[in-house]
């Protein structure tokens, strides 16, 4: 028998807004670089959060909006997490932006001194967490979900629960 892993909470002291109103939009997926955005010198680690957002055509007009007048309680930033899920040591900047009981994720990697959108995703109550290199999104809204994203070379990809983690050669 083998026992289920339990993901390892990137915000643990995350508690989810209460839900009103419908989300924009639903995301799923990976952009082009983000334009005009480039990657300071110390990397990803000192990319403005909400500049960043801001900045990211991908996202859902009403979402930059709402970044750039974010007034708590009504919504939240939270800080930043930068786990490594490509496997090879680099690591993803993963933002958590709350509005209105709805929670988007963005992830970005640095490709060259640009950002890339490489995660989207928007949901009710949503838990994020990492098994090893897996990103877990518990969603516990109306929907009842749990997505598992794994790198796939280009994007953090959805995969299924019972697939087993892609084979590396050394």
């Amino acid at each position: 028998m083998s026992v289920r892993a339990i993901p390892s909470p990137l915000w643990p002291s995350y508690t989810p807004l209460p839900r009103s109103g419908k989300p924009n939009d639903y995301l799923d997926g990976a952009g082009p670089p983000v334009p005009h955005f480039t990657v300071p010198p110390g990397g990803l680690k000192e990319v403005s959060p909400a500049k960043l957002l801001a900045a990211d055509p991908d996202l859902p007009h009403a979402l930059r909006y709402w970044v750039q007048h974010c007034r708590k309680p009504d919504c939240r930033l939270h800080s930043p997490a930068y786990p490594d899920l490509t496997g090879d040591g680099r690591t993803i900047l993963l933002l958590n932006f709350e509005f209105n009981g709805y929670t988007t994720l963005a992830g970005y990697v640095a490709s060259g001194d640009s950002v890339r959108s490489v995660l989207d995703y928007s949901g009710e109550k949503v838990r994020v967490g990492t098994v090893g290199h897996d990103l877990v999104v518990e969603e516990s809204g109306d929907s009842h979900k749990t997505t598992r994203y794994r790198w796939n070379g280009e994007q953090l990809a959805p995969v299924r629960l019972d697939s087993p983690p892609p084979v590396r050669n050394p």
